[in-house]
């Protein structure tokens, strides 16, 4: 065993064809067993390494508390995220630059959890792209 990595990290750091860093050294993913949640790895020496691309969705499900200052409206409540992880890219190392890119298709991720967020107003918004 080289490490341990929490799941929902596994699956952007840990999927097929990715080169992984772990103490300075890299290791290429051969095969990433979803259901036994273990990556089987090798190690390479190579010029870049890989970033997960991944859509995210958060939704609002309950709003326990929320106040309001100045048109901004401040909440905390119960939301769910998904998230997917659908491709990757390749970044050489120097001079950081994208050389390549690759899909994957991994299942989708569903956590309820607690959050905080922030409501602006339109106005404020219009304001900031000016």
């Amino acid at each position: 065993m080289i490490a341990e990595v929490s799941f929902p990290n596994a699956l952007t750091t840990l999927h097929e064809k990715a080169i992984y860093l772990h103490e300075a050294r890299q290791y290429q993913v051969e095969r990433f067993d979803y259901e036994g949640r273990k990556a089987y790895v090798r190690r390479v020496d190579s010029d870049y390494f890989t970033d997960a691309i991944d859509y995210t969705q958060v939704k609002e499900l309950e709003e326990f508390e929320s106040s309001g200052i100045a048109g901004v409206k401040a909440a905390h409540g119960e939301v769910r995220l998904n998230r997917q992880v659908v491709g990757f890219k390749k970044v050489k190392f120097t001079p950081w630059k994208n050389v390549g890119a690759g899909n994957l298709s991994m299942p989708e991720q569903e956590m309820h959890t607690t959050a905080f967020w922030l409501h602006f107003p339109e106005a404020f918004l219009l304001d900031s792209r000016t």
